[in-house]
């Protein structure tokens, strides 16, 4: 298995100028095997959600390895100016993943905006208290040895 270095050094290798673009664009590329992968409810279907860094992110898109050119340039066109990007690479793809608190991911997996104007609480009703006495007790007799 390739140390996450390696697999990043492997892609750099192949070619410097979209690496170059997004990791100064605060965009990073890291390997796959670097994140915690989960599944999360979404729009009545399952999606696709990752952790790094104790940050969470939904993924975009991925492409095989092989489509590296269309990958970078749907980056180009399609999130140029998206903030909060991350891309991972394994041995088989490269995806992209946008970080949940973005303005991006706000609009796809939006959280509703907490409603304002509270409703008042209905009124308890009281049960009418008893007053009732305890129940006889019985002396506590303790032996001192």
């Amino acid at each position: 298995m390739t140390s996450s270095r390696g697999a990043i050094a492997t892609v750099l290798a192949a070619s410097i100028t979209p690496l170059a673009l997004y990791n100064t664009m605060d965009t990073l590329l890291i390997a796959e095997d670097q994140i915690r992968p989960f599944k999360f409810w979404h729009n009545q279907q399952i999606a696709t959600g990752m952790s790094f860094r104790n940050e969470l992110f939904a993924q975009l898109f991925s492409t095989s390895l092989k489509s590296r050119q269309q990958f970078f340039q749907r980056l180009d066109q399609e999130y140029a100016t998206t903030t909060g990007l991350l891309l991972t690479v394994s041995k088989q793809q490269y995806t992209a993943w946008v970080n949940l608190r973005s303005p991006l991911a706000q609009s796809l997996y939006g959280v509703p905006e907490p409603e304002l104007e509270l409703e008042p609480k209905p009124e308890l009703e009281l049960l009418p208290t008893v007053n009732r006495q305890p129940d006889r007790l019985q002396p506590l007799h303790l032996q001192v040895a």
